[in-house]
């Protein structure tokens, strides 16, 4: 397992390999550019998604969480820690694998913020689980994502939502 902290002020994570970004618009992405809106207002969006270019995690509350990469490998987290699952994402790295918060797409600069992963190159099946730890209390004491990469020999189709609620800090609930 990979652990990594992002921080997060756009209301979301990107998962992407940037040189195949760069590709996808021919080559160059001019600095500042705003791809967010450009991939909410196109079919482009759901394109790069489906090309395994980037996996999105969408509509979450600003903060700090931990993301954690299983490559070929299960997590035994609690099944009562986990808040959602959404799957499966493709996912295809020709050369690296970077992390950051979503504003990236909003204001693109070449390597601000980015986290560099340690993934291997290669094609994936890839899992989104969310979940938060809380102690005794009900207080949370962790909370994140595991991104769960299965290798595949091509290109998996997406048959993951993005609609899909990805908060993983929900109140607790109480059953009395």
């Amino acid at each position: 397992m990979l652990r990594y902290t992002v921080i997060t002020d756009f209301n979301g994570i990107a998962i992407f390999d940037p040189d195949r970004l760069i590709q996808f618009f021919g080559g160059q992405i001019a600095e500042g550019a705003d791809l967010f809106t450009h991939f909410m207002s196109s079919d482009d969006g759901d394109k790069i998604v489906e090309q395994g270019i980037i996996i999105p995690i969408l509509a979450i509350d600003d903060g700090g969480y931990s993301v954690e990469f299983y490559v070929d490998e299960k997590s035994n987290r609690p099944k009562e820690q986990i808040v959602f699952e959404n799957g499966v994402f493709p996912l295809c790295i020709e050369k690296r694998l970077v992390i950051a918060d979503l504003v990236v797409l909003k204001e693109w600069i070449e390597e601000l913020g980015w986290i560099q992963l340690d993934v291997p190159p290669g094609c994936y099946k890839a899992t989104i689980r969310g979940f938060c730890e809380r102690n005794r209390k009900g207080h949370i004491t962790d909370c994140g994502y595991e991104v769960i990469l299965e290798s595949t020999t091509s290109l998996p189709e997406s048959t993951a939502s993005l609609d899909s609620n990805s908060r993983v800090m929900i109140p607790p609930t109480y059953d009395e």
